[in-house]
């Protein structure tokens, strides 16, 4: 809806709570509206539609960021984060 608005927060719906969740983008025990505050200030401005857009996507396709809590395949994109973590970039 931010985006329709033409405002330039980060927008936090329930996949996006829920896929941050997963990738450790936010507290842990954050409800909705904090880690709505969380990312809005973490996400530079000129990013934040773009990556919205892509959490979206990337939900409806990823058996594991989807919600879906059988899946056995891993988020592809989870793993490379953490390698460039592990890199320290």
């Amino acid at each position: 809806m931010s985006i329709c608005l033409q405002r330039q927060s980060f927008a936090v719906d329930t996949h996006i709570h829920l896929i941050t969740g997963l990738w450790g983008w936010r507290p842990k025990d954050a409800s909705r509206e904090k880690a709505q505050a969380h990312l809005d200030a973490m996400i530079p401005v000129e990013l934040k539609f773009a990556l919205h857009y892509l959490f979206i996507v990337h939900g409806r396709e990823c058996p594991q960021c989807c919600g879906n809590a059988n899946a056995k395949a891993l988020c592809e994109f989870k793993q490379e984060v953490k390698k460039i973590e592990a890199r320290g970039v």
